[in-house]
């Protein structure tokens, strides 16, 4: 596989599977008042040679920071679809804003491209056309990364810090849940200032996967546009 490609890849996987993953076991750490890595390293006390290789614990660390991160994918997608997409359609359905002249920051060159790559237009809209103007943002996604592999890198990185932000969206939102269990347990005591810097993690994830998701399909929208027009 070529370099450019790894990289990208590499990328996407730091920030939208490792990165969340580890945020998940601090948060729930902190959530229940428990020191996860002294429990690990307790466990791991038999591996003498693992213990004292300080890098053998840091991949041990991002090796399940990943597995978590992937197995919260599929949550972390549901959660993107039929959640966090409905309460800001805005910045999710931007191919239909522009159509509809919702969105005007793109000029009428880039408006006759999108109708005429879709078959739709503001005269032919049909509710059902929601759906497959979300899936052409993909397909083209797709199109960038297979032939125009450096911009398709600049788009990967786009795409990883949008599902970093749901990701720690989500996994703020259960370490509440699982905080105010405990609480409701008596296994730890209430603490305001605790809910309320959750809160905030919440309110600055929500800002950045509004920006991040838009500027992702704007840029996917108008890199293609150039990139087809260029050699059509």
């Amino acid at each position: 596989m070529e370099i450019n490609k790894i990289i990208p890849q590499f990328y996407y996987d730091l920030l939208s599977r490792v990165l969340p993953g580890f945020t998940l076991i601090l948060l729930f750490s902190a959530s229940l008042n428990a020191n996860v890595f002294r429990h690990v390293n307790q466990y791991l006390d038999e591996s003498s040679a693992l213990q004292d290789s300080s890098f053998a614990m840091i991949l041990f660390y991002l090796l399940v920071s990943y597995l978590i991160g992937q197995l919260l994918s599929p949550l972390s997608s549901f959660f993107e679809q039929n959640i966090v997409a409905k309460l800001f359609p805005k910045n999710f359905n931007l191919l239909k804003n522009i159509i509809t002249g919702k969105d005007l920051s793109f000029p009428p060159e880039i408006i006759q491209f999108i109708e005429d790559e879709t078959n739709i237009n503001k005269d032919n809209l049909k509710q059902e056309d929601d759906t497959q103007l979300r899936k052409y943002i993909f397909i083209w996604y797709d199109w960038l990364k297979i032939y125009k592999p450096e911009i398709g890198a600049n788009i990967v990185k786009m795409r990883a810090q949008a599902s970093m932000h749901v990701a720690i969206t989500l996994i703020t939102l259960l370490s509440i849940v699982v905080y105010l269990a405990a609480v409701s347990l008596d296994y730890v005591e209430i603490d305001v200032l605790h809910i309320a810097f959750y809160l905030l993690i919440i309110f600055l994830c929500l800002w950045g996967t509004i920006r991040t998701h838009k500027m992702f399909r704007w840029g996917v929208i108008s890199h293609y546009y150039i990139c087809k027009s260029s050699n059509p």
